[in-house]
């Protein structure tokens, strides 16, 4: 069903009206496939389809990705402790697999979408730097007031490090308004901020004044 969906995306027509029995299984197959190339040209399928569909098709496409990306978290002691009751070694192996499988899908699709994609037209960069910019204090304009960010959603931080790096330098220009604000998300955003110094090292030189604040935090940063 995903080679079907992959051909039809790859027509010059307009996709049917009723996306959802396109989407499902090239989803399916990025989650579940353990062929890898197959994998790969399904991450591919979806990012001629994120430049055919609708806003609203695109955005639960990039919130599933999202999803996939962190599932290794955000099902952490859910699996052991289901399949631990039964006492089966064997099941936990095959959902660890599983789980594997579908992150990996996750991360072949995302790094395609930010290399294929326009990533601010499909949503992804809404879902990701855009919700960050929105949630956490200024930093440089807030008007010199000290506010320290609270812990963001668990999944948005991972997302961004693993997008950064794949990101089109034409986007690299507003990165920058990320740095400040990142800073006060210390400890949580240290991780992040040492990405986005791999990227952007003139902007993280010229933060002097929170050097020693990054280097109390080494450990989690390296």
């Amino acid at each position: 069903l995903a080679c079907i969906s992959s051909a039809l995306i790859a027509l010059p027509l307009p996709l049917p009206a009723k996306l959802s029995p396109v989407i499902k299984p090239l989803m399916d197959a990025v989650r579940s496939e353990p062929n890898i190339t197959l994998q790969r040209h399904t991450a591919y399928a979806l990012v001629r389809l994120l430049g055919k569909a609708t806003a609203k098709a695109n955005n639960k496409v990039i919130q599933n990705l999202i999803a996939s990306l962190n599932a290794g978290q955000s099902n952490e002691g859910t699996v052991e402790g289901a399949v631990s009751g039964a006492g089966s070694a064997s099941a936990t192996a095959m959902a660890e697999k599983e789980k594997s499988v579908e992150v990996r899908g996750a991360e072949m699709a995302l790094e395609a979408v930010c290399r294929g994609a326009d990533v601010e037209a499909c949503g992804l960069w809404e879902h990701t730097v855009g919700q960050l910019l929105r949630s956490t204090p200024g930093g440089d304009d807030d008007g010199g007031e000290e506010k320290t960010a609270e812990a963001p959603p668990p999944t948005l931080l991972p997302t961004i490090n693993f997008i950064l790096p794949h990101l089109p330098a034409t986007l690299h220009q507003k990165l920058p308004t990320l740095l400040p604000r990142l800073l006060k998300m210390i400890p949580h955003a240290a991780r992040t901020v040492a990405v986005l110094c791999q990227l952007l090292p003139n902007e993280c030189i010229d933060r002097k004044e929170h050097t020693s604040e990054l280097q109390s935090h080494h450990d989690l940063v390296c």
